[in-house]
């Protein structure tokens, strides 16, 4: 999805270039980790040759990968991070890719505490 030279500023990182960008990705995931994303609000605007810029919000949820049927089961820690995401596009060898995308977590779950 990115530019090869793509950054992607994510939890205080600048990302740079395919290599960095799927080793944080991979870092973060395994079989033992869903994670899910739903995307809303997308807003692209300033769109010229080449080059476009966009917002979007997503919801987003992290956990172990269920290991029976039914609903995956995320920790409240994991589940409900409300993040914007601001795009730069390029087109690319006739594709639009991401060249810098900033990610900024905006509302995060209240963990609960129990008193006895």
């Amino acid at each position: 999805m990115f530019t090869p030279d793509g950054v992607y500023d994510v939890r205080g990182q600048a990302l740079h270039g395919h290599a960095d960008i799927r080793a944080a990705l991979d870092a973060r995931s395994g079989p033992e980790l869903t994670v899910r994303h739903l995307v809303t609000n997308l807003h692209a605007h300033t769109i010229a040759d080449g080059v476009a810029h966009g917002v979007s919000c997503l919801t987003g949820y992290a956990g172990p990968t269920p290991t029976e049927t039914g609903p995956a089961r995320y920790p409240a820690a994991n589940a409900g991070h409300i993040i914007q995401v601001t795009d730069r596009y390029e087109r690319h060898d006739g594709r639009w890719r991401i060249a810098h995308r900033i990610a900024e977590e905006l509302l995060a779950p209240a963990i609960p505490v129990f008193r006895t």
